[in-house]
């Protein structure tokens, strides 16, 4: 796993790859202190230096998304946020069906996570301040373990002489539960309806149903009750430190 540093570097690169394939004579370079993207434009067409743009937003949804994303998913399965009515035996939640409203309650959460990370940002450009001020208009949709970021309110401008364009581009981000190494709640419930009438070996069960949680079978001593205990084999960036997710329940 990489470091913060490593991470940013990997990302600008793949941002200056990404733009100088369009837009001649364009010089690219993250600054990690202040989380800012700095950049001259010189040479290039009205719609080149509008693409570039475009691009620059791109890289801060999508870094914001990541993030967010992230914690969103770490909050539901700690909290048994993504159980339906949850019933909680000496700390473990009870779970035996997904929460009827998943789709509807991550997609809140993880909105209002992303306007959050979103609005760490500083910008000096005036067309990324523009952004930040319509930033709240931002479309969040979860379902089956693909989340989609919308932003379709933002517009730049650019004049050249007498001419002036407006874009008005259309912002469409999608993240994958696999590009993160993340099961999702559906194959958690999946991993868990194959495992519960496994009466030895429960953890080798859900070891071969899931893929990218390492599974460890507990016994709450006190209650006599079994659960299960989740660590990923990643580590995610999770507020100021590098963490590993975990969590537990109660197979029902």
């Amino acid at each position: 796993m990489m470091n913060k540093k490593g991470v940013g570097l990997v990302a600008t690169v793949l941002l200056v790859l990404m733009v100088l394939t369009t837009v001649s004579y364009a010089l690219y370079s993250f600054t990690k202190s202040s989380g800012k993207i700095s950049y001259t434009i010189s040479d290039a067409s009205l719609t080149e230096v509008l693409s570039a743009k475009e691009q620059i937003v791109k890289f801060y949804i999508t870094e914001a998304g990541k993030n967010s994303f992230i914690k969103t998913y770490s909050d539901f399965v700690k909290n048994g946020e993504y159980i339906d009515n949850p019933e909680i035996i000496s700390g473990k939640y009870k779970f035996k069906n997904l929460n009827s409203k998943l789709n509807e309650k991550f997609s809140v959460e993880f909105k209002n996570n992303f306007l959050e990370e979103f609005n760490k940002y500083e910008f000096d450009k005036d067309y990324l301040k523009l952004l930040k001020s319509k930033i709240q208009d931002v479309k969040m949709d979860y379902n089956n373990g693909i989340a989609v970021i919308e932003l379709d309110s933002w517009e730049t401008e650019d004049e050249s002489k007498s001419v002036k364009i407006y874009y008005n581009p259309q912002i469409i981000i999608k993240l994958d539960f696999n590009d993160f190494r993340l099961d999702s709640f559906e194959n958690l419930k999946k991993a868990k309806d194959a495992c519960i009438l496994v009466s030895d070996n429960i953890g080798n069960c859900y070891f071969n149903n899931l893929v990218y949680f390492n599974i460890i079978e507990k016994r709450e001593i006190s209650s006599g009750v079994s659960y299960i205990h989740f660590t990923s084999k990643e580590q995610f960036l999770i507020g100021e430190s590098y963490q590993k997710i975990e969590f537990d329940f109660i197979p029902d």
